[in-house]
């Protein structure tokens, strides 16, 4: 990734912006039946290669009226995304195999569009009022061929009411709308497991309607809060898709509503010592919806309705706990706690996920422009995997649940040098 930033801020005015280049490339080797099976198609290759250009502005000048105060800001964003993946067989010597359903085209150009107003009466009062419209212009092909054009408008938009009680504190409330667009993946997939039932021209952006009430307050240098409640209500939610026990990619599965409450402590009690202490609690349901399971104990799939069950992969709680140490002027230690909490892997509930604690731990020295970091994950190297089971399959008639297991990252560290211009 290669990037260049530039800010400017004054008494009254400001702007920044950012270019981005972003290379990505990935070769997949599916080689789980190279020496189980005798077809030409195993071991199967794909070569993805992926471009993003990114280009961002904003800007805006504060002015005063009397005790009004006010704040317009605008801003422009561009996205282009070039993705391509090419599928090759090497044990398909007689070239029978067709590569057309997988070798993939994909060009995305995401124009984004912002102006926020922002309104403070007086030392007390405030209210932030912001509209986005964000242009998708995507096409999608195979060599099959297939070919997909789609063209979408999303007009996104906040209102936030404050409330200053105090110079370093204020409460608020918000109403926003807002939009997810599907990623580039999405439709490979889509188009890649071609089932009829999830197709690259039936996906659709994620809507969200959230209402916000939140505390904001810097007491001292030994205490800063904020808490946050949300109700969050969500149109078309994206969840993985399964046929038959295989994955067919995700898919627009329903509506649902999410409850959330998030807590943030951190401060300097001592010129040494800081701290930090974050977590959230989460119930996100269902309220529509359908989506194909496995009975229990009989092992047939059926079609359940969602409405009332859990969304499946959505921990209960979140929390991280973590110290900071400063022996040395410009050294810096740190340990970190995070715990995720238990989840249900499969759509109606049946399938958990145990509650994981990893640890982290990090050093880095500061001098003048420069800062060198050393940073260790999972320290204590627990055992964490993604698990799949969405449909909550079992080996067989009256079996065990057949969850799928993908190890993650155990203990590792990285290191780095960066240097201020």
């Amino acid at each position: 990734m290669y990037a260049i930033d530039f800010t400017h801020k004054d008494e009254r005015f400001f702007a920044d912006g950012t270019l981005a280049y972003t290379y990505y490339n990935e070769e997949y080797y599916d080689t789980k039946d190279i020496f189980t099976s005798s077809s030409t198609s195993r071991g199967d290759v794909d070569d993805r290669e992926q471009d993003t250009y990114t280009a961002t502005f904003s800007g805006g000048y504060r002015f005063d009226f009397g005790p009004v105060s006010y704040t317009p800001t605008v801003g422009l964003s561009l996205e282009r995304i070039d993705f391509t993946q090419r599928r090759t067989y090497p044990y398909d010597t007689a070239g029978t195999r067709s590569t057309a359903k997988y070798d993939v085209d994909l060009d995305e150009t995401t124009t984004g569009l912002y102006w926020d107003n922002d309104f403070l009466f007086g030392e007390h009062w405030g209210v932030k009022v912001g509209n986005r419209v964000d242009h998708v212009d995507m096409t999608f092909e195979t060599k099959e061929p297939s070919h997909l054009d789609i063209d979408d408008t999303m007009w996104s938009w906040t209102v936030a009411p404050s409330y200053h009680f105090a110079p370093n504190a204020n409460v608020y409330l918000s109403l926003s709308r807002n939009y997810w667009f599907p990623s580039p993946q999405y439709y490979y997939w889509a188009g890649n497991y071609g089932s009829p039932n999830n197709l690259p021209e039936n996906l659709k952006p994620e809507e969200s309607l959230t209402y916000e009430i939140g505390y904001k307050h810097h007491v001292n240098k030994a205490l800063n809060i904020a808490i946050t409640g949300y109700y969050t209500e969500t149109q078309d939610k994206f969840s993985g898709y399964y046929e038959g026990g295989s994955y067919m990619g995700q898919k627009n599965t329903g509506d649902a509503e999410t409850f959330g409450l998030e807590l943030e402590l951190d401060g300097r009690p001592l010129s040494w010592l800081g701290y930090r202490i974050s977590g959230a609690w989460i119930n996100a349901e269902w309220k529509g919806g359908t989506a194909r399971v496995y009975e229990h104990p009989s092992n047939t799939r059926v079609e359940v309705d969602l409405d009332g069950y859990k969304v499946n992969g959505i921990p209960k709680f979140t929390s991280r706990v973590g110290l900071d140490f400063y022996p040395y002027e410009g050294l810096k230690a740190s340990i970190d706690a995070i715990t995720t909490g238990e989840y249900y892997l499969d759509y109606t509930n049946r399938v958990t996920y145990p509650t994981k604690t990893t640890f982290d731990a990090s050093v880095s020295y500061s001098w003048d422009e420069y800062k060198f970091w050393v940073l260790a994950k999972n320290i204590l190297d627990e055992e964490v995997e993604r698990a799949i089971n969405s449909d909550a399959e079992l080996t067989g008639p009256g079996g065990t649940l057949a969850t799928s297991y993908y190890v993650l990252d155990g203990f590792y560290i990285e290191a780095g040098l960066s240097v201020r211009f």
